[in-house]
C-alpha cells in the first residue's frame, strides 16, 4: 500500500513538476481512501465505494489472524506497479538539471 501511494507521488511529481501536487494529492487520496474504508460499515452509500480504497485490501484480512490473502496482496501490488509504469516514462522525460 505504501508503494502505491509513493509511486503515485512520484508519478504526479514527474508529470507536473510541483512538490505541492506530488505531496498533496497522494495525501488527500490516502485520507479519503481511509475515510471511505472506515465509514463504509456505518454509511450504507459508502459500502459500494469501499473496493476503491487501498485500505480495504490492506486490512480486510489481518495476516496475523488469517495469514496473507494473496488476492488482496496482488491487488495492492498491481496498483503500485500500474502507477509506477505510468510515472516512469514521465520521470525519464523530466529535465532534472544533471
Amino acid at each position: 500500500m505504501a508503494l502505491a501511494f509513493g509511486f503515485l507521488a512520484l508519478s504526479l511529481g514527474a508529470a507536473f513538476g510541483s512538490l505541492g501536487l506530488a505531496v498533496g494529492l497522494p495525501a488527500v487520496f490516502a485520507v479519503l481512501s481511509y475515510m471511505v474504508n472506515a465509514f463504509a460499515a456505518m454509511v450504507e452509500n459508502l459500502d459500494r465505494l469501499k473496493s476503491l480504497s487501498l485500505f480495504y485490501y490492506y486490512g480486510s484480512a489481518p495476516p496475523i489472524l488469517h495469514g496473507l490473502n494473496p488476492t488482496n496482496m496482488l491487488i495492492l501490488l498491481a496498483c503500485g506497479i500500474v502507477v509506477f509504469a505510468l510515472g516512469f516514462p514521465l520521470f525519464n522525460r523530466r529535465d532534472t538539471g544533471v
